[in-house]
């Protein structure tokens, strides 16, 4: 969805029926800070794999059954 998204620097939404983040933010370079509700995702993998400036992360995984190289 934003993969490769090398302007997105903060991401804040409902997530709330995701379940599948598969790359989702791979490779967003400037992400600093993820809010959401990520309560259904089951298949983290990838998802921020790439983001190494992400310093904020804010949301519930409790859900979460494959976060494989998610970041």
């Amino acid at each position: 969805m934003f993969y490769n998204c090398s302007q997105l620097t903060t991401f804040s939404s409902d997530l709330s029926s995701l379940t599948n983040g598969y790359r989702m933010f791979n490779s967003c370079s400037q992400l600093t800070t993820f809010s959401s509700d990520l309560s259904s995702l089951t298949y983290g993998y990838y998802m921020f794999y790439g983001c190494t400036k992400l310093t904020s992360f804010t949301s519930d995984l409790s859900s979460l059954t494959n976060g494989e190289y998610m970041l």
